[in-house]
């Protein structure tokens, strides 16, 4: 079922993958193409305020020229003689007058230009405001008026005169760079979720590989857990038939028979407690505990077994400290901790060292030993289901690689955490922090 998935899982990543580079390729191109349309519409929208200062120029000059020529021509034609004409002939003209010597300083506030026609010299004067009023309430362009002179060409505006507000350049600048944050920002948010998405497919794949190989390397030591004792259990029986139940070997035998049954009934109990951890709907019965004096009964209780094993075991366990918890479930949680010792520590003169401390308001439980620790990397993976160590040394050993998991999730529900590391001066250490009743 396992493989079947991890193939799914696989043909899954591939696919999301070919979609994945068609998107990015995808938002590569959107993300570049407005990019160019920003720039572009920068560009169209400077030169349109550039075209409207050059409009405006043309136009206020065709006025003065329009202006200028209709004084001439009536001037010309007699019908301007002796008289003033003001701006009663257009908003452009301030007035015009004959044959009048002005002073310079008379003059030096005054646009106007000269025209001879006949013996007379005519002064037309400009209304240089008359730009200003044009462009009043114009949002994009302003006006600086001159100063006074004598001009050659009723044309005088340039570009000096009419002027682009800068305020209209930074309005175009902050658009077009707040454009392109927006779509930089969205191009990047999206390629971060495909990022993120291949990741995770990536990510299940890997775990349900793992997941594969360790349920693999499971079948295979629970097998063999299984098989061990009801060989042995055939081995025995078939003893007694041969011997037909001699009272002296039945006493040896069903000792051996009854260890055998033990073991078996207790690997199949690991794997039904790990079907009970996922009932979510499981109610837990808590009491309070004096751990201190039930970790004492338990120290004395599995002395004989650890020396039997050839180690010895130290403790150092602080009295009075009460949690909340399953006496049940922290007795299986320790012989599971202590069997790991004896089975994985591989030192020659094992020494097995149980203590119990106050910490601020936890309580700190340790096992510690003096073997040959745990490899690095491999801290948390202990604490998963089924993992045993990439070594082939741990997976000759017999384990479901269950225990480790198991306490975890007891403690967990107890509301406290188990970790696993080395000792600085060699072997490996569980600490479990509980919360200390008063």
């Amino acid at each position: 079922m396992i493989s079947h998935t991890v193939s799914l899982s696989k043909r899954a990543l591939y696919i999301f993958v070919v979609l994945a580079v068609v998107f990015m390729a995808q938002m590569v191109w959107w993300i570049i193409f407005q990019i160019k349309t920003t720039e572009h519409t920068k560009a169209v929208l400077t030169n349109a305020l550039e075209m409207e200062r050059e409009s405006m120029i043309r136009f206020l000059n065709s006025c003065y020229r329009a202006t200028y020529t209709n004084i001439t021509e009536l001037i010309k034609s007699g019908s301007g003689e002796n008289k003033f004409l003001n701006s009663s002939y257009g908003p452009a003209l301030s007035g015009c007058v004959k044959d009048t010597a002005f002073s310079e300083d008379a003059l030096m506030d005054s646009l106007y230009i000269k025209f001879e026609h006949g013996s007379h010299i005519h002064t037309i004067f400009f209304n240089r405001d008359y730009p200003r009023q044009i462009l009043t309430g114009n949002l994009h362009l302003t006006y600086d008026a001159p100063e006074g002179k004598e001009l050659t060409d009723p044309e005088w505006l340039t570009w000096r005169q009419i002027a682009i507000k800068p305020e209209s350049f930074e309005r175009i600048d902050a658009d077009h760079d707040r454009h392109l944050r927006m779509f930089t920002m969205e191009g990047s948010f999206f390629v971060l979720l495909i990022l993120i998405g291949a990741y995770m497919i990536y990510a299940a794949l890997r775990r349900a590989r793992q997941i594969d190989r360790e349920q693999t390397l499971f079948i295979h030591s629970i097998t063999h857990e299984l098989k061990i004792p009801i060989t042995s259990i055939n081995l025995f029986i078939d003893t007694l038939k041969r011997h037909q139940y001699s009272p002296e070997i039945a006493a040896r035998i069903i000792p051996k028979m009854k260890e055998d049954l033990m073991r078996l009934n207790g690997l199949i109990d690991n794997i039904l407690r790990v079907r009970r951890l996922w009932d979510k709907k499981q109610s837990e019965s808590f009491q309070t505990i004096n751990l201190s004096d039930q970790l004492k009964r338990f120290a004395e209780r599995i002395a004989s077994r650890i020396n039997s094993a050839g180690a010895v075991l130290k403790t150092d366990i602080e009295d009075n400290i009460r949690v909340r918890g399953s006496l049940d479930d922290l007795v299986r949680i320790w012989e599971s901790l202590i069997d790991n010792s004896i089975k994985y520590a591989g030192a020659p003169d094992l020494k097995i060292e149980i203590t119990l401390e106050k910490q601020n308001n936890g309580a700190v439980l340790k096992f510690a030993d003096n073997g040959s620790g745990v490899p690095p990397g491999q801290e948390e993976k202990l604490l998963y289901q089924f993992y045993r160590g990439d070594t082939e040394e741990v997976r000759a050993t017999s384990g479901s690689g269950l225990g480790l998991f198991i306490a975890r999730e007891y403690i967990k529900r107890m509301g406290g955490e188990i970790k696993i590391g080395n000792r600085n001066t060699g072997g490996c250490v569980v600490t479990i922090r509980l919360k200390r009743m008063p």
